[in-house]
């Protein structure tokens, strides 16, 4: 008995020394060439195994909102990728470039051809650190394929790529885009309020959307009759999904008494709505009505020139600065027209320092002379205004302050000063906490003043 168990012993020591050996044998069989090629070809298979492609919820940077991005690979080394996001003429709704799967210190994806995401990467001067090579992480248990960016230079970026469900276009949220577009571009303001207008209560909420970044501010709450106001300065980011704007946190208080829960926005027809009389001559606007998700209180989003926020700038900063680009002639920039016309110019400045003691109420023009010393020249002002409808009387000269000394073109800057002003009826738009567009609706003339916070 004693020998038998022996023998039976022995013969599974040499079996599993045999199994051992095999394993070796098949590991190392393989060059590390071979290896590292087995790896991409298991994940260029991976890639093209789900039957309607990838679906991807994509935040390019912490500050933005998420795009919807579906995703679909084939066999030949090409990905159509597919969004909503309508910048360049729709250029980026339905495209296919090249892709390939390589190593580099482990496996990576890169899009090889121009893209969607190539055209984000170029935003804010190429610093929007979207993405367009990513590392390869794992398989998460649930079918997810999960990257990480290789071009991110602070807050590293990761992408689940998701199995698309059958018509997943559905989620693509274009008509939503299209129509808020359509909203923004009949009163040609550069940076579009809206105006969120309750069906049963006495509330409009005023928004200001970024649909290029997906982000939404709140800035203003008010009766629908505009006599009383409150500021609300929430923002956050925003994915359009479907034919809603699902809010990445929602709004949440109590506004001029009405208690107010906003996680989303789910939108139905667009329908005309009351012309806008300005500077004598009507602006007609049409209005996107929904509801408000879960609630279900019927709303209406309209455009606007009205902002609570706007009409109390003088009480909110000191001064105010606008960087030249960001002066537009009927939504065109003329901030190279303004370099050619005025020498040495660097910004528009604008002061209210309303104070009781020493008060100071200004507007004019920077400039580097050729010496390097810098001259302010200024116009003092006083305004009148209805709401955020600002009249600007100036003064007949400029005072010129810093270097009295120097010689600077006067005429030129009144020029773009009346472009401001001219037709006593400026709006001043507040877009976010620290950012004004003083709209010109008599002339399209734009200029989007930031706040200089201490």
């Amino acid at each position: 008995m004693r020998n038998y168990r022996y023998i039976v012993f022995s013969v599974v020591l040499l079996l599993v020394g045999a199994c051992r050996s095999t394993e070796e044998e098949l590991l190392f069989e393989q060059t590390a060439d071979e290896r590292v090629e087995a790896a991409i070809t298991g994940l260029e298979q991976s890639l093209t195994a789900p039957t309607n492609g990838w679906i991807l919820r994509y935040r390019p940077v912490p500050e933005s909102g998420s795009y919807v991005v579906l995703l679909n690979f084939d066999e030949q080394g090409n990905v159509r990728i597919q969004t909503d996001f309508g910048e360049n003429d729709n250029e980026f709704y339905d495209q296919t470039i090249t892709y390939r799967v390589d190593n580099s210190m482990g496996l990576e994806l890169i899009f090889e051809t121009y893209s969607f995401f190539s055209f984000l990467f170029e935003q804010g001067g190429a610093t929007f650190e979207a993405e367009y090579e990513l590392d390869y992480v794992n398989e998460t248990p649930d079918g997810a394929l999960v990257f990480r960016s290789k071009t991110d230079l602070t807050a590293i970026t990761t992408l689940a790529f998701e199995p698309a469900p059958e018509n997943a276009e559905g989620f693509l949220g274009r008509t939503v885009n299209t129509n808020l577009e359509n909203l923004s571009e009949s009163l040609g303001v550069i940076s579009p309020v809206y105006r969120l207008n309750y069906a049963n209560r006495d509330l409009s909420l005023f928004i200001s959307l970024n649909t290029a970044l997906r982000t939404l501010s709140f800035t203003s709450a008010s009766t629908l009759s505009g006599e009383r106001s409150q500021g609300v300065n929430f923002s956050t980011g925003y994915t359009v999904q479907g034919s809603s704007i699902v809010l990445d946190e929602p709004l949440v208080g109590n506004f001029l008494n009405n208690s107010v829960n906003i996680p989303a926005i789910n939108f139905q027809d667009m329908t005309d709505a009351s012309p806008i009389e300005v500077c004598d001559q009507p602006f007609n606007i049409q209005q996107y009505q929904g509801t408000i998700a879960e609630s279900d209180d019927a709303i209406a989003l309209q455009p606007t020139l009205s902002s609570p926020g706007g009409a109390n700038f003088r009480n909110d900063f000191n001064l105010f600065r606008c960087p030249l680009g960001l002066i537009y002639d009927n939504g065109v920039s003329v901030g190279q027209q303004v370099v050619n016309d005025i020498e040495g110019v660097q910004q528009l400045q604008l002061y209210y320092a309303n104070r009781a003691q020493n008060p100071f109420i200004a507007m004019g023009f920077l400039v580097v002379n050729e010496s390097g010393s810098a001259t302010f020249a200024l116009k003092d002002f006083t305004t009148t205004n209805v709401g955020n409808q600002y009249q600007f009387d100036f003064a007949p000269e400029f005072t010129l302050y810093n270097d009295t000394t120097a010689v600077v073109d006067t005429l030129a800057m009144s020029t773009y000063l009346n472009r401001l002003t001219e037709g006593g009826q400026t709006r001043v738009i507040r877009t976010d906490s620290e950012r004004y567009e003083f709209f010109n609706p008599c002339n399209g003339w734009s200029f989007v003043f930031f706040a200089d916070t201490p």
